[in-house]
């Protein structure tokens, strides 16, 4: 049993999902979606890990800007 934080390199199944969630609205978006943050260099840094653990969505980026990120098409 994994006690703790996840494994290096990969991410806590609890936000797992949402992140995912949020890769399939911009998805489903022709534009893309914004989602405010206050740290949204943490918050894509776990949106790229998410992508990776699931090998998806390399049509869409990610884009940082003040206080905001945005997930867009390529």
């Amino acid at each position: 049993m994994n006690r703790g934080r996840p494994l290096k390199g990969t991410t806590a199944p609890s936000i797992l999902a949402d992140l995912l969630a949020l890769w399939n609205r911009a998805a489903a978006s022709p534009l893309g979606i914004v989602i405010e943050s206050k740290r949204p260099n943490a918050l894509a840094q776990h949106l790229y890990a998410a992508r990776r653990e699931v090998g998806g969505f390399h049509d869409l980026r990610v884009v940082e800007d003040e206080g905001r990120v945005w997930i867009v098409p390529r």
